[in-house]
């Protein structure tokens, strides 16, 4: 009797994967696992590492790079986005933080979190209030991609039902086009 359980338990699992992997749904269960997982480990894409060389020279490796290199050239992210969303942690995501400056109203600054009904808009941003700032930065990092590459496959299907694979490959595409990465963040 409990062979026979087994079986059909076995059965339908392998059912279940099989219609899994028919469905629609794998790649944006692909891409969701992979957001899930980099978020988990605090994996972002941030050139915060080059403050390492900065501060330590080229001779000493930062422990905390994966890969590549951190670039200069992106100092609107490591010496002002990055900067204010720590300095709003450390002020309690006041809409008003008077540590810089005369009083910085954060809603009129780039795209930092700051604790105000107007945050609904911002869905990248609102981590910053239910998760530690590791987590949730690691999060807001990846959340803009992985919505533009959810939104664009659901569009392509929508044009062109049935065609999982090419979707897929332009929907990664586009994240990985030139433009979207010159602008991205």
């Amino acid at each position: 009797m409990k062979k026979v359980e087994k079986l059909s338990s076995a059965a339908s699992s392998a059912q279940w994967f099989a219609r899994l992997c028919a469905s629609v749904w794998l790649f944006p269960l692909i891409i969701t696992i992979a957001l899930l997982l980099l978020t988990v480990f605090k994996i972002s894409g941030s050139s915060m590492g080059i403050y390492n060389t900065l501060l330590y020279g080229g001779g000493k490796k930062d422990s905390s790079l994966l890969f590549n290199k951190p670039r200069e050239i992106r100092s609107d992210e490591w010496v002002v986005n990055t900067q204010m969303t720590i300095a709003q942690k450390n002020n309690h995501f006041a809409r008003i933080n008077h540590n810089i400056g005369q009083g910085q109203d954060m809603s009129v600054v780039l795209d930092v979190p700051y604790a105000e009904w107007s945050q609904i808009f911002k869905p990248h941003n609102l981590a910053f209030f239910v998760l530690p700032l590791e987590f949730a930065f690691a999060l807001k990092w990846w959340l803009m991609a992985w919505l533009l590459i959810i939104s664009c496959y659901f569009f392509v299907l929508s044009l062109l039902p049935g065609r999982r694979l090419l979707a897929a490959g332009i929907s990664l595409s586009l994240l990985c086009g030139g433009m979207i990465q010159w602008w991205y963040q």
